[in-house]
């Protein structure tokens, strides 16, 4: 999985593999291959229009928080402080809700944030390790189930009060490099410990609970291993989307140690520091999704 997230040349690198230690204030790092990553789908910045949004929106970020994904659970942090200041100062203020999900035999299958205000959700993000996975695929079913039924959505606004059009948006933003355990959302060569969903989830379940809630789904697809997924979804899904990144790898067959001072990792890591293409490019996604 991606172990390291260093700042390089003025971009974001991400280094594959290996193994890291401390040693005289620098990291070393095992190199295996090093991953840059951009948006495929460059999304405008949106200017955002009071009177065009919705007049109530809940906003609920699923994320994968197997080791793969620490750097992203960063950025979803950088999208909600990202998302505040858009809406700071106006009337439309939206709940946000977090489901976090890893898999079978890790702490924890899911962990649920229901709505709340940003302030608490930040606090959430802020209480997660990236850890465990064990095979490729993970729980993504069980987080996006959860997403939809454990969340205390609220009721969509009747369309019209007097004179006065009442708008509401549901939004649900799922971010993960891997696929669901089950042999039809993957491709054959990816191991995978279990036939089918460890908990009977099926497709169509979740599509019918998907859609009878009108959620408006967003995939940020990060490898291609997710690609049957989510040709899946999207042939079964009321509402969905897709931001798609192009990954390049450069494979490095060296077995070179590399090393990056302590003090510049600690900054990559810096919860604050890490606002990329990614982050404002969900962040427009989000911002265009919600007007209406």
């Amino acid at each position: 999985g991606i172990l390291l997230l260093i700042q390089k040349q003025k971009q974001l690198s991400l280094i594959m593999g290996g193994e890291v230690s401390i040693q005289q204030r620098k990291i070393k790092v095992k190199r295996r291959g090093e991953l840059t990553v951009q948006i495929q789908e460059k999304v405008e910045s949106v200017k955002f229009d009071e009177d065009l949004a919705a007049d109530q929106i809940d906003i609920v970020f699923c994320l994968d928080t197997t080791n793969s994904m620490f750097s992203y659970i960063t950025r979803a942090k950088n999208v909600v402080l990202s998302l505040m200041d858009y809406f700071k100062g106006i009337s439309k203020q939206p709940l946000f809700g977090f489901v976090a999900y890893r898999d079978y035999g890790d702490e924890y299958v899911t962990k649920i944030k229901d709505l709340c205000e940003a302030y608490e959700v930040i606090e959430f993000i802020d209480s997660l390790q990236a850890l465990g996975g064990f095979d490729e695929p993970e729980a993504v079913l069980e987080g996006l189930l959860d997403s939809i039924t454990k969340i205390s959505w609220r009721e969509l606004p009747s369309q019209q009060d007097g004179d006065t059009i009442i708008k509401g948006k549901r939004v649900l933003v799922h971010i993960g490099d891997a696929p669901p355990h089950g042999k039809q959302f993957h491709k054959p060569e990816i191991y995978d410990q279990y036939e089918v969903c460890p908990s009977g989830i099926t497709l169509e379940q979740l599509a019918e609970e998907m859609n009878k809630r009108d959620i408006y789904y967003n995939y940020c697809k990060l490898t291609e291993s997710t690609e049957i997924m989510a040709d899946l979804f999207k042939g079964v899904f009321k509402h969905f989307e897709q931001i798609d990144l192009i990954v390049n790898e450069k494979e490095d067959e060296s077995g070179e140690y590399e090393y990056i001072l302590e003090e510049e990792y600690e900054k990559a890591h810096d919860k604050y520091e890490i606002v990329d293409d990614f982050t404002k490019g969900l962040t427009s996604k989000i911002l265009s999704l919600i007007h209406i």
